[in-house]
């Protein structure tokens, strides 16, 4: 399902992910829109947690009823016992 705004229910999605699933998201950076017969919103992501916690939050992010689509993911060791993620998740919204 495509709101009709662009991405604004994704973003608060990201963000109840993030916190339901104890994920601190470091960096969230929208980058320009692309439009085509709809709109894709890609935001630069960084979140840092526990192993246990962002596969928790990466399935949030899947089983969420808006469409959006997580890709460039990279796990960075963070002492003690933390990982941070840099990702690029990209929402869709209706032009």
């Amino acid at each position: 399902m495509l709101p009709p705004e662009p991405a604004v229910d994704q973003i608060r999605s990201v963000d109840a992910a993030a916190h339901d699933s104890g994920v601190r998201i470091e960096r969230f950076q929208p980058k320009d829109f692309v439009k085509r017969e709809y709109i894709e919103v890609p935001i630069d992501t960084t979140a840092i947690g526990n192993l246990s916690q962002l596969e928790t939050f990466f399935e949030r992010l899947a089983n969420n009823s808006r469409v959006m689509n997580v890709t460039e993911v990279t796990l960075t060791p963070v002492p003690p016992g933390q990982w941070r993620s840099k990702f690029v998740v990209t929402a869709f919204a209706l032009p």
